[in-house]
């Protein structure tokens, strides 16, 4: 039985021995003749093409509508305009206006020390209302022709050095005052709309502007 035994297991070594080694399968599941197993490539990710952006169209710049007071759109002639400035409320109206031959001949009137208008220009008399509405109890409004510039053919002219007529424009309120006074300015003779401004900043800006003529 030993012998019958020690038999057995040698032929069961040996048909192992005999036993050839399974190939690795391929892709079809038969085995692989070529050699490794290959690993197929990727497929490769499609890129989205960027859609162009729209045109953008700019918006339309609108001008802003003149208000009164504004070199467009002065005060007319004659009315006044109430003005707030530092505490202080007041009207300002251009109430009467002599050019050319009839304002020279007033400027002679006052001082015939005073100089003819040179060629191409002529003189401007206004007479400028005030009125004092409220302000500091104990403070004053003053105001000259200083305080104003002329517009004459788009240029900004600082008052000349004339004696006018009486009263002259050099005025000062406490709060409920009220009066006037005539400013001399030089003009260019043709200018058909000259204007006057208070409160013209050194760079052109702001003011309110009054219609000098009728």
């Amino acid at each position: 039985m030993g012998k019958r035994w020690w038999i057995l297991v040698a032929i069961v070594v040996l048909l192992a021995g005999c036993a050839r080694t399974p190939m690795p399968d391929g892709d079809d599941g038969l085995p692989n003749r070529d050699g490794p197993t290959r690993v197929p490539a990727p497929t490769p990710v499609p890129t989205a093409t960027p859609l162009p952006l729209p045109t953008m169209t700019p918006l339309p710049t609108s001008t802003p509508t003149p208000g009164p007071g504004d070199r467009r759109q002065p005060i007319p002639f004659g009315q006044s305009w109430q003005i707030e400035e530092e505490g202080r409320t007041f009207r300002l109206a251009v109430q009467q206006a002599l050019r050319g031959e009839e304002a020279w001949q007033r400027l002679l009137e006052a001082n015939r020390y005073n100089d003819p208008p040179q060629p191409g220009t002529e003189y401007l008399l206004l007479y400028v209302g005030v009125e004092y509405l409220s302000g500091p109890v104990h403070g004053t409004l003053r105001l000259d022709a200083w305080s104003f510039r002329l517009v004459s053919n788009n240029q900004v002219l600082q008052p000349p050095s004339l004696v006018e007529p009486p009263p002259d424009f050099e005025l000062e309120f406490f709060p409920g005052g009220e009066g006037g006074g005539w400013m001399a300015w030089v003009i260019y003779e043709d200018d058909p709309a000259p204007l006057l401004a208070y409160g013209l900043e050194y760079d052109g800006s702001g003011g309110v502007f009054f219609a000098a003529v009728p």
